[in-house]
């Protein structure tokens, strides 16, 4: 980057002796070039420059320790992640508003303290993938001059290199990693179905969320389901109506739907990097949280990203080496002001309150590990070994961090739908997304495959879709060009039949009373304690028992001296057979 007179030259007057006044240097004269130069030749000075360094705050000196480790420079966005934001920089202090405000005797973070010490700077560069970038530097020369800890690099290799020096050592590469986890997406659209399916007024339902379990490829935890529906509605394909139900937003979701997987992807992954409403924090398993207090999920997620930026890539590393890490740079990560107290964080096996520093692994932690070990692995960003002890960034966990480009690869052709003479049709993951929701609406949905999905079509499910305003024609001319034309003529046959008739077989679950004598059923049937429950004669020996009445209709029949030989209905009493 550049030097400290260069640096110094494109600041006005004022701002100059602003950082005069914080070296104890005296500016002479209105030219600001000359200023430049004068204050430029005090802040070399080994000994006023190491008599700056120790008035420091210890916030203000782990900035520029990390600075002086990251080889004198950062972009600007990483280092305002941790270290706060100079309102210069953004626009939002000018010269008029700084000498009327004064912000450098009460600055807003470390970042802006450092900038009114003029011991760092911003200016534009390249990337190593040639994007103009803003970065956050140190002058060249003021670098040397600074006498850093011990830890640091010698200011001549500091001068000489602008390598980075791994802040964590890595472990070898495990012999059998698990597989990068890529079904957010499949996952993510069998939600969309869903949500085009059925009413949702607020978080998942048990029943819900056992349900559509059922139905994912992917990990099947609740905060896996809760962070797919939080993001798509961070990415406005869904959005609650005026009564709280959420509802698709059809164009936009559509686009979603239809776009190549990697763009899909990419979509998912950088929502929940931005996401202010997703709370990583409030996801950790096994704690309670309780009271009004609240955390920036936002800023704990970029002070860790901050740090996995750091690591080299292509190489594995311990998890809890991590951790360690990032205890021992900012423990105060996602505490922007130092509380430990006033989080009311309850462990719910012990009931005990985890707070003070002393909870610090529990909590803060424990929230490192989720971040790694949930959303980055269940968006496809990093990669673990069998146990989950160790991880690497994936090449999208790098592109997500700005460390290199995201996959732009298109979805291999040729990808169709196959249908069985059953009426069941199998969805491979290569089918478009878009297709197998539309599948979705149209049939029962019956499981999944480790590659695919599994669906059945029936009365029913015409039925639904005939509701929602699909046509058998529109059904079969979809299932047409999704088989590549090897749409099984028995199935096209009876969903033509239904669209001119309706069903002509109902299949139903019906409870049976059976007796062993004509005369038997006909005493029985004029019992009218017992006759109240059944339903349709079916034959001299049998007759039908009225839906969810067969616990009353024992009880009637053994009121009358009949003991009725229960089979195949014992659970649903909870009995044991």
């Amino acid at each position: 980057m550049r030097p400290l007179e260069t640096t110094l030259r494109d600041y006005d007057l004022d701002l100059l002796r602003v950082i005069a006044g914080r070296w104890d240097v005296e500016l002479a004269g209105s030219d600001a070039r000359q200023a430049a130069r004068d204050l430029a030749a005090a802040m070399l000075d080994p000994e006023r420059a190491a008599d700056t360094w120790s008035r420091l705050g210890e916030d203000e000196r782990g900035a520029l320790q990390m600075l002086h480790a990251s080889g004198g420079r950062m972009t600007t966005a990483q280092f305002t992640r941790v270290f706060g934001g100079v309102r210069e920089w953004s626009g939002e202090m000018g010269p008029a508003k700084r000498k009327k405000e004064a912000p450098y005797r009460s600055p807003a973070g470390p970042a802006e303290a450092l900038y009114y010490r003029g011991l760092v700077a911003t200016a534009f560069d390249q990337d190593k993938k040639g994007n103009t970038v803003a970065y956050t530097y140190i002058p060249t020369d003021l670098r040397t001059a600074i006498p850093f800890t011990a830890s640091a690099e010698t200011p001549e290799a500091v001068a000489e290199s602008e390598e980075f020096t791994a802040p964590l050592a890595p472990v070898p590469p495990p012999a059998e990693p698990l597989p990068v986890d890529d079904t957010a997406v499949d996952d993510a659209a069998t939600l969309l179905a869903y949500l085009q399916l059925h009413a949702i007024d607020g978080p998942l339902r048990g029943a819900e969320q056992a349900y559509l379990r059922e139905h994912l490829l992917g990990s099947e935890e609740r905060a896996r389901l809760a962070l797919l529906l939080q993001l798509l509605a961070t990415m406005d394909l869904v959005a609650p109506d005026s009564d709280g139900v959420f509802r698709l937003e059809r164009n936009a979701a559509r686009a979603w739907l239809e776009a190549q997987r990697s763009s899909q992807a990419q979509e998912l992954a950088l929502a929940w990097c931005v996401s202010e409403t997703w709370n990583d924090l409030r996801h950790l398993p096994g704690l309670a949280f309780e009271g009004a207090w609240q955390n920036d999920p936002l800023l704990a997620r970029q002070a860790v990203f901050h740090f996995l930026e750091m690591l080299p890539p292509d190489a594995w590393y311990a998890i809890d080496d991590f951790v360690d890490f990032v205890k021992e740079e900012a423990p105060d990560f996602q505490r922007p002001t130092g509380e430990w107290d006033s989080w009311y964080i309850r462990d719910e096996a012990t009931g005990e309150y985890l707070r003070g520093f002393e909870s610090w692994d529990r909590v803060d932690g424990a929230l490192i590990d989720f971040m790694l070990v949930g959303p980055m692995r269940w968006l496809g960003l990093v990669q673990l070994d069998a146990d989950g002890d160790c991880f690497r960034l994936t090449d999208a966990g790098l592109a997500a961090l700005e460390l290199a480009h995201w996959d732009r690869s298109p979805d291999p052709p040729g990808a169709t739908l196959a249908i069985a003479e059953d009426g069941t049709a199998t969805a491979p993951r290569a089918l478009s997304r878009y297709d197998r929701f539309t599948l979705a609406r149209v049939s029962d949905w019956v499981g999944v495959l480790d590659d695919g999905f599994v669906y059945r079509f029936s009365a029913g499910s015409l039925r639904r879709a005939a509701d929602a305003g699909i046509a058998v024609k529109h059904i079969l001319a979809f299932l047409k060009r999704v088989t590549s034309d090897h749409v099984p003529e028995p199935l096209a046959a009876a969903m033509q039949q239904w669209a001119e008739g309706g069903a002509r077989v109902t299949l139903s679950r019906a409870v049976i009373l059976q007796v062993s004598a004509p005369e038997e059923l006909a005493r029985l049937q004029d019992e009218p304690s017992v006759n109240r429950y059944l339903g349709r004669q079916l034959g001299s020996l049998a007759v039908e028992v009225l839906p969810g009445a067969w616990p009353e209709l024992a009880g009637a029949l053994q009121a009358l001296g009949v003991l009725p030989d229960v089979v195949g209905l014992e659970d649903d009493l909870g009995v044991e057979a």
